[in-house]
This record gives C-alpha cells, structure tokens and sequence, in this order.
C-alpha cells in the first residue's frame, strides 16, 4: 500500500512539474496575413462607395456590359471592411473582393476612405479593368 502511494505521489508530483514549465515559442517563416502590394490592387471611382456599402437603392451596377452585383460585407484578417462581389458578363460568373481601406493624410489633408479591388489570386489571363473612372451607374 505504501508502494501505491508513492507512486501516486510522484506521478501527481511529475504532472504538476510538467505544468510549470513555460510552452515554446512558435514562430512562423512566412507571414500569415500579407499585404496586398499597392500596384496589384486597383481603385474603384468613389461614386460607387454607397453602392459597395449597401447604402444605394441599386441592386447592382452595368458597367462595360458586366452586371456587378452585392455578396455579403465582411471583415477581413487585417480588419477591413470587405464586400464580395459577383459579376456577370454573359454565361460567365465570377466572384471579387473589394475593401475599405484607410489613408492618413499629410498635414491639413483630412483622413481618407476609399475601396480597392482585390487583385485574383489565380490569374485567368488578362483582365480588362473593372472601374474605371469614367464609368456611369446606367
């Protein structure tokens, strides 16, 4: 009987020794979130800031004969705010991010919000440009 307590002892004496002990760091080689490089992400014209936020009447916008309609609003790994959007142009379907970014203006400049769209990860050839500024909400 002594036996077995002693050998409880020490197992309960080894669990709680393994306990103090701090865990090892992690670290990580590759960044986990990466930014989207400035040159790969392109603007879109602020006219369609209402539409992007779900604040126009519209359900979707034409724009170079592609229908863009609204996905679910959403917050991204590095906390913006993201849309995804759905454009159709024919019997094609496919699906993009915008998100909301912030820019700290310099001096008397007032902060500014304004929307980029995602750059594909998977490229499918090139892509005519979605936005542009010229474009109308018709």
């Amino acid at each position: 009987m002594r036996v077995v307590k002693k050998v409880i002892a020490l197992c309960a004496l080894v669990v709680i020794s393994g306990c103090t002990g701090t865990p090892p760091v992690l670290t990580s080689s590759k960044p986990l979130v990466k930014d989207t490089p400035s040159q790969q992400a392109s603007a879109i014209p602020s006219k369609f800031n209402d539409f992007l936020l779900g604040q126009s009447s519209e359900t979707f916008v034409e724009i170079h004969k592609k229908k863009i309609y609204l996905g679910r609003l959403y917050t991204s790994a590095r906390l913006e705010l993201c849309r995804e959007l759905y454009i159709v142009e024919g019997s094609s379907n496919k699906k993009r991010i915008a998100c909301k970014k912030e820019s700290n203006g310099k001096g008397e400049e007032k902060q500014s919000t304004f929307w980029v769209l995602s750059p594909d990860i998977v490229k499918h050839g090139k892509q005519a440009p979605l936005f542009s500024s010229g474009d109308s909400n018709d």
